[in-house]
């Protein structure tokens, strides 16, 4: 079973898992980020930066398809 942990995602707690990225949590609860290289066949290739988020704690923007 996955390990569970409590995100604040738009300002709401929500469930996520342990080594999910943001793009899947966001997706799993109905927020849609855009993307254009992000594949979910595909390990990450975080290349085109269109799914960038504001994380609290890290520097600058994220990329969400491999930000976990």
């Amino acid at each position: 079973m996955k390990e569970k942990v409590n995100v604040i995602l738009n300002g709401e707690i929500i469930t996520g898992y342990k080594g999910e990225t943001v793009l899947e949590l966001a997706k799993r609860h109905g927020i849609e980020i855009p993307t254009l290289c992000h594949d979910p066949r595909l390990l990450p290739y975080t290349s085109c930066y269109v799914c960038v988020v504001e994380v609290e704690g890290m520097r600058g923007l994220q990329p969400s398809c491999s930000t976990k």
